[in-house]
């Protein structure tokens, strides 16, 4: 008996020691900070120019290109996995991937993953054959066979809405098109970009878009919920793309407009001849003059050069003390004013200025419908208004929309302008009416809990005064510090 109760406690300390060394390694594991691991990137094998595997066997696309970019700015290792669409929705959950570098938001997706801000728009068209009926909308689908991608955008959508025609659900998008090429199905309904582009590659010529824009979604990154560290880090990359102008190169080579058409040997010929003619006319003349002008100059260099250097050292001093006081100033209202509020602000910010267009352009799509049924069954409601009422508020409640986010853009454009440090302190001619009204726009807020009897007039025969332009801008935030002109 003694001999089983030691047995049992044996296995009972093996176990244990398993157990706590099975949880020293999953630590150790999570421990490893995102810098220092590979992240695995997922993405769709088939769908042009956004990400794809090429003829080589390598990943490719926009996507691709522009997360090598995010990651080579972030500092992060990253390993690209293609697959089937749906494949690869399920392995982000499994945790077979980290990340998928190009998924399009809805609601109901995002109560699976979190997205990052968008990196592109994404419109879906409906394609038909070109001797199909015509059709302008999804609804006169109704009762057609319908090709769409499996676990795609408009396949989740379609079923939402309850879609009452056939649907046929494709491996890919160009197996969509192909079906509806073949005739096996009346139309197919893909992504307008991808599908140009596929119906290019694959010479699918009887194919054209019936409607081209029948729905838009956001597209972005998009990691399984709660990994929220690598999200940021993704979406902190991408704004450093769209500042740097490194996202605008990428977009525009991959999604941008056609190049455009050569010009022929005759053309280029006839250009020759007025342009290139006249102007090494021109250049000839000007060597010759700058040939004189230079022994003129250098006699005179020689005589200015001790007391242009002694100048110089005296003229770096000041403006070493000058801009350090400066920069003191600055750094004392920087952190009241700036602390914390431009990169706040200029998400959301960003994401209005991008959706309130778009918004304009689903108004003007859907007005034709409205005062078609508004002419034919009279007044009814809209947003809980009589339409008669919203037909003229929503035009104007977009235009406020966006003039308030141009508004609120304008304003911490003029906070980072504050708290830019300036290395030229040069003085030039001075806009003083420019100056008062950035201010205004800086301490309106201010103003505003203070006073509604503020009346600002501007006189335009102010002449412009010599000063600079750090200390016209800033030194009001300074009241002891005066500029001089």
């Amino acid at each position: 008996m003694k001999r089983l109760w030691a047995g049992v406690l044996f296995l009972a300390i093996l176990l244990l020691c398993v157990v706590f060394e099975s949880s020293a390694a999953g630590a150790t594991v999570q421990a490893v900070p995102i810098a220092d691991r590979t992240i695995i990137v997922g993405g769709d094998r088939d769908y042009p120019p956004y990400e794809y595997i090429d003829a080589n066997g390598k990943p490719a696309g926009f996507n691709v290109e522009l997360t090598r970019a995010i990651a080579e700015v972030m500092g992060m290792k990253v390993e690209f996995r293609l697959g089937g669409w749906s494949e690869m929705r399920s392995a982000l959950q499994s945790g077979r991937v980290d990340v998928l570098q190009g998924m399009s938001f809805s609601a109901d997706r995002a109560r699976e993953v979190e997205f990052s801000l968008p990196h592109a728009m994404v419109n879906h068209a409906v394609f038909a054959r070109r001797d199909s009926p015509k059709v302008h909308s999804l609804a006169e689908l109704a009762g057609k066979s319908v090709a769409v991608h499996r676990g795609g955008i408009m396949h989740d959508m379609l079923v939402r809405e309850g879609f009452t025609g056939t649907l046929r659900l494709t491996p890919t998008p160009a197996d969509a098109l192909r079906l509806v090429a073949a005739g096996e199905t009346d139309f197919a309904i893909v992504a307008i970009v991808p599908g140009m582009y596929m119906i290019r590659e694959l010479k699918l010529s009887n194919l054209v878009p019936a409607v081209r824009n029948v729905a838009t979604h956001r597209y972005g990154y998009a990691v399984k919920k709660g990994n929220v560290e690598l999200l940021s880090r993704f979406n902190e990359g991408l704004a450093i793309l769209r500042k740097t102008g490194q996202y605008e190169l990428i977009y525009n080579k991959w999604l941008g407009v056609l190049e455009p058409a050569q010009v022929d040997l005759r053309t280029l010929a006839r250009y020759g001849a007025v342009v290139v003619v006249p102007l090494v006319v021109l250049l000839g003349g000007f060597a010759l003059w700058s040939r004189t002008l230079h022994r003129q100059v250098a006699l005179r260099t020689a005589d200015l050069t001790r007391e242009i250097a002694e100048r110089r050292h005296a003229e770096e001093e000041l403006r070493r003390n000058q801009q350090q006081l400066v920069q003191a100033d600055k750094l004392a209202a920087l952190g009241v004013l700036v602390s914390g509020v431009a990169h706040e602000i200029n998400n959301p910010t960003g994401l209005i200025l991008l959706a309130v267009p778009i918004l304009k352009r689903a108004h003007g799509d859907t007005e034709r419908i409205l005062e078609e049924q508004y002419a034919a069954q009279g007044d009814f409601n809209l947003g809980g208004l009589p339409y008669s009422e919203m037909r003229q508020e929503i035009p104007r409640i977009l235009d406020e929309m966006q003039e308030g986010a141009k508004r609120i853009k304008r304003i911490v454009n003029d906070l980072k302008d504050f708290a830019r440090r300036d290395d030229v302190a040069d003085k030039a001619p001075i806009d003083l009416n420019g100056v008062v009204r950035t201010a205004l726009r800086l301490v309106e807020p201010t103003v505003r809990k203070a006073t509604n009897r503020l009346h600002v007039e501007y006189d335009d025969e102010i002449p412009p005064v010599l000063a600079s332009w750090s200390c016209a801008t800033k030194g009001w935030a300074s009241p002891r510090k005066t500029c001089r002109g």
